[in-house]
């Protein structure tokens, strides 16, 4: 099955939306840690100015120097703070009392340089610390400070998850927007589908452009002028076979005339030869002329109520075969649409029945009955025929029995009709009469669907 619209669209939709929202949880992830290492180096910077200034130097004799405490950040003297420093002067070191009685190691003195790098706590949490080295006033001094940096991390974990999911919702939502969108704008689709389904019931005879969009328009303007050409050429069609059919008759009369005349008293058998030519073109005109006076009243979307037809050409049967009693039994559902022309299903079955009661001896089975599709059997207990003449009755003018009436071109026209509507037909022999069995296939389409 062909992928919808609507899905299709949907699928573009998430194509181009699905990379640039993990772009841009990728931009967000990447510059909110920056941003915050960048904080968070900037206020250690600032600490470690604060601490630099702290550190007294005594007079050139006197004694070391030393951290004067009362000038830090209150901070680094809470035990376990989350802030630390360390500082080493020549070899004498100063650590914060917040790392109590842990030590974080100090790198090896490189004069010049600033290091930003991360380190393992005192209680094993994440730190970020800067390092500096320099010499002043003839000391080797390295200073280090940290802070942790555990919570931060935590929250821009948590604002990447919340993004993540309120990006995915945003898409989820965008999504059915767009279902939304496009089933408002394919309304006049749908309108058009259901009014196909009228069309094809007969309840109308073309799509409505009311209203209609005009990306739409065309299409339906289409299908409209479509419909009313198919109406038209089998209205020409039937009416040209039929004034064909009344052009001939009246030199088929003259025809039929001449041989009765004194000419051809002599030759009996060219006679009887030109009379039965003369007759089967004559019953050809008047099922042409039959034909053609239902041009026109029946639509070629219209619905045929099939059991009740079948009543009324068995009941036209039992009376043309009377005088033979010939028994038609008709089983058929108690009502059946079926989406086929009038005119051709009346020819299909009437020649069928037409063709049974011929040959029957006196009982002719017709049975209808729907089972994936349409299904027509219609079954006499006449002699039959044999299997291997099945082809040959098909041709046209095929004939078992030349004796008998009628001019061998009823199952032709049977099987020219089943074609035309892509159908199946069957030939065998009836195993419960024992005449000639005729069994017709139609597909599900020419049934309908509330059936």
């Amino acid at each position: 099955m062909n992928p919808s619209l609507q899905r299709r669209l949907a699928l573009g939709l998430a194509t181009v939306l699905v990379p640039v929202l993990l772009g841009l949880w990728l931009l967000l992830s990447i510059t909110s840690r920056q941003i915050y290492t960048d904080t968070i180096v900037s206020r250690l910077q600032h600490d470690a100015d604060a601490l630099l200034a702290a550190i007294r130097y005594a007079k050139q004799g006197e004694s070391l120097p030393y951290l004067a405490t009362g000038h830090i950040d209150p901070i680094y003297q809470r035990p376990w703070s989350g802030h630390y420093y360390h500082i080493r002067i020549d070899d004498t070191s100063y650590r914060s009392r917040s790392l109590w009685d842990a030590d974080l190691p100090l790198p090896p003195f490189q004069e010049g340089e600033e290091q930003v790098q991360t380190l393992q706590g005192p209680q094993q949490q994440p730190l970020l610390s800067i390092t500096r080295h320099f010499k002043q006033r003839g000391y080797a001094v390295t200073l280090l400070v940290a802070e942790e940096v555990q919570h931060g991390q935590e929250m821009l974990a948590t604002t990447r998850l919340w993004y993540g999911l309120l990006s995915l919702l945003a898409l989820a939502l965008l999504l059915l927007l767009q279902r939304e969108v496009v089933k408002r704008a394919l309304a006049p689709l749908s309108q058009a589908k259901e009014e196909i389904h009228l069309l094809e019931q007969g309840q109308i005879q073309a799509l409505s452009t009311d209203a209609v969009p005009v990306e739409i328009y065309p299409f339906v303007n289409e299908i409209n002028l479509l419909l009313q050409t198919l109406e038209q050429r089998l209205r020409r069609s039937r009416e040209a076979g039929g004034n064909l059919a009344h052009a001939i008759k009246t030199p088929l009369a003259i025809l039929l005339q001449w041989t009765a005349s004194s000419e051809l008293t002599h030759h009996p058998e060219l006679r009887r030869n030109m009379q039965q030519q003369i007759e089967a073109i004559r019953a050809w005109t008047d099922r042409v002329l039959k034909r053609s006076r239902f041009a026109g009243t029946t639509s070629t979307t219209s619905w045929l109520d099939l059991p009740e037809e079948l009543r009324t050409l068995v009941h036209l049967m039992r009376q043309m075969y009377q005088q033979r009693s010939i028994t038609i039994q008709l089983q058929a559902p108690g009502q059946l649409s079926v989406r086929m022309d009038r005119e051709d299903m009346l020819e299909l079955i009437g020649n069928l029945l037409d063709n049974a009661c011929k040959w029957a001896a006196g009982t002719v089975h017709c049975t209808v009955w729907q089972q994936e599709g349409l299904w027509i059997r219609i079954a006499d207990d006449g002699p039959g025929c044999a299997a291997d003449s099945f082809s040959h009755i098909l041709d046209r003018g095929g004939r078992v029995d030349p004796d008998k009436p009628g001019h061998g071109i009823g199952l032709t026209l049977v099987q020219e009709i089943v074609l035309l509507y892509e159908g199946e037909l069957q030939l065998a022999a009836s195993a419960e009469l024992g005449g000639l069995q005729v069994t017709l296939h139609f597909a599900e389409r020419y049934l309908m669907a509330a059936c």
